[in-house]
């Protein structure tokens, strides 16, 4: 990395971490806020650092979120190419008043990325498509700027999973109301595809 990119990186990552700060939580499409839950203390403590701790966060999220599918719209639906496809596919939020399908999402891809999240960690990193490969930085810019990645490096992946649910309803301490995993089983899968 030459040194103009690496100071356009380091001056966006720190916009993105005062625009987390500075938003008490993260939001969904549906302006879902998150609201923690304490590591599960019937778990061991993470004590042997995984080789690639970010890569197997990274394919734990994509497990949970896709089963691991590049080409997956909210719901189940499929989109081709390379481009951000911002379909809004309508379901039913139990979190919002009515009947029937009452919201929407725009989530795509391996890990459910949203329309706004694309805008917020794709193109300002220099990520201006949605290739498999492009999915996987998006990922990896949102779990940088949260500070998963901070804890994934002093061994705290229980610690790791409960920041990255701030983004993902499929990890367990999200409060999106849409059937998150065990703890265990999270933690399970981690140790698994770190090994």
């Amino acid at each position: 990395m030459d040194k103009q990119t690496a100071i356009v990186v380091t001056v966006g990552l720190g916009l993105a971490l005062l625009l987390i700060a500075s938003n008490a939580g993260a939001m969904t499409d549906t302006g879902t806020l998150w609201n923690p839950s304490p590591p599960d203390p019937a778990l061991p403590p993470d004590t042997v650092p995984a080789v690639d701790n970010l890569g197997a966060l990274l394919a734990t999220i994509r497990h949970f979120e896709s089963n691991d599918d590049y080409a997956v719209l909210y719901g189940g639906a499929r989109f081709s190419g390379n481009e951000f496809p911002n379909v809004r596919v309508q379901f039913h939020n139990p979190r919002k008043a009515g009947t029937g399908n009452n919201d929407y999402s725009t989530a795509a891809g391996a890990y459910q990325i949203n329309k706004p999240t694309f805008d917020q960690f794709g193109p300002p990193y220099g990520v201006n498509d949605f290739s498999p490969a492009s999915q996987d930085q998006i990922a990896a810019n949102i779990l940088t700027a949260i500070g998963a990645v901070s804890k994934l490096d002093a061994g705290d992946v229980q610690g790791a999973i409960l920041t990255a649910s701030k983004r993902w309803a499929s990890l367990p301490g999200s409060s999106a109301g849409q059937n998150p995993v065990t703890m265990l089983t999270a933690v399970d899968y981690f140790n698994q595809v770190s090994a």
